[in-house]
């Protein structure tokens, strides 16, 4: 039996965060200064948004692991509580990519090119109890990804410095000792990340 691996965030993950989210606090009250309402009214957002919600952001961040894999299955953290995944329910997993906008280098700051972030999606036979994204950000997450079917829960690593390669290989790991023990095919690993049946 495999000890529980538990995958945290980087404690320079954390402080860069934190260091983020004080710049858009310092700005926040910088702009309160101006005379302009709808000036003001985008100061508070931020003060309230990366003052508050950065400070609970931190404190969950520092208090929750990204993901524990262990024996029986996955466990993902949530602001309410945990998604436990079971082996048997388990889909399977994959990297997702999402496209992003990211603003070009003109002087109108026009959107020239799209950032591709990385997401771990794990797809899930029975979803019932688990705690997922809004309808309306799972469509927005699908039309960004391009994908016909969303998985069941993402795992985002940003800003954690942890390396999705890891992840995966644990993930990977454990899911096929699961299936070597009920006698299930297991997959093997190519060089180029693809899966094939054994």
């Amino acid at each position: 039996m495999r000890k529980e691996v538990v995958i945290r965030r980087r404690w320079y993950g954390n402080v860069l965060f934190v260091l983020l989210s004080s710049a858009f606090v310092y700005i926040g009250l910088y702009l309160r200064q101006s005379e302009s309402t709808f000036t003001q009214f985008i100061a508070i957002g931020c003060i309230i948004l990366f003052g508050g919600g950065g400070l609970f952001s931190v404190i969950f961040k520092m208090w929750r692991p990204i993901i524990a894999i262990s024996n029986e299955g996955i466990r993902i953290p949530h602001w309410r509580g945990n998604n436990f995944v079971p082996w048997k329910n388990v889909k399977k997993f994959d990297v997702v990519v999402q496209r992003g906008l990211a603003p070009g280098l003109s002087p109108g700051l026009s959107y020239k090119y799209q950032q591709q972030h990385e997401y771990i999606g794990i797809f899930v036979h029975n979803p019932d109890g688990i705690v997922r994204p809004g309808k309306v950000l799972q469509r927005v997450n699908q039309a960004l990804t391009d994908r016909g079917e969303m998985p069941t829960l993402i795992i985002s690593l940003k800003l954690s410095f942890v390396d999705i390669d890891v992840v995966m290989g644990f993930l990977h790991i454990y899911h096929n000792e699961y299936k070597v023990a009920h006698g299930l095919p297991i997959e093997n690993i190519t060089l180029e990340g693809e899966t094939a049946n054994a």
